[in-house]
């Protein structure tokens, strides 16, 4: 099977990601799409309880029949590094391909992450075009990877992505803003568990 491998630190999940997860399937013809919540990570810092965004999720996905979740970095102690979650996957599924789907931004960082190498000689990636992001910085890192690794990358140019986690947390009681960028029930998750309610995140 072609399967997608989504990791991040969802905090929160919104339906922008769903989207981009949709597109993703269809585009690049993947069987599933595993969404991995991020456990410590090792760039984004402080982050929403990782079991609170792992629920959200699971939520958010569980009327998804090609969309499966993972806690492989939510049970992880220590930080989340991308290169020991392909190897559990890698270990899990021998016979399976795996892509790992990442933003334009984080593709143009990727040799600053841990074992970087070994991630572009094991898998393939599909790389999402963010506004304001030197699409030719990309192509040229793609090409130079292509050339050197022969990694399969695919970029995708044509995502709309306007909704950001970092919006939602800023609109957290803004009830009309939540209802269109995040599922119901992962707004009622919110609601219930009293999450981003800091002053800090207003």
């Amino acid at each position: 099977m072609k399967i997608g491998l989504f990791g991040g630190t969802f905090d929160p999940i919104h339906k922008g990601h769903i989207d981009l997860a949709h597109i993703v399937l269809k585009e690049c013809s993947l069987d599933q799409i595993y969404f991995i919540p991020s456990g410590i990570s090792h760039f984004k810092g402080e982050t929403t309880d990782k079991w609170h965004r792992f629920h959200m999720v699971e939520l958010a996905v569980r009327n998804e029949s090609n969309f499966m979740v993972s806690d492989v970095d939510t049970i992880r102690e220590g930080n989340s590094y991308t290169c020991d979650t392909v190897s559990f996957f890698l270990s899990k599924f021998p016979s399976d391909s795996f892509y790992w789907i990442m933003g334009s931004d984080t593709f143009l960082q990727i040799e600053s992450w841990m074992n970087y190498t070994y991630l572009l000689t094991n898998i393939s990636f599909v790389v999402y075009m963010r506004p304001g992001d030197d699409e030719q910085a990309v192509l040229n890192l793609k090409n130079k990877f292509q050339n050197t690794f022969h990694t399969d990358i695919q970029i995708i140019d044509n995502i709309k992505f306007s909704i950001s986690s970092t919006d939602i947390r800023a609109h957290v009681k803004d009830s009309e803003y939540l209802n269109h960028t995040i599922h119901s029930n992962v707004l009622q998750y919110i609601l219930d568990h009293k999450l981003y309610q800091d002053p800090s995140c207003e």
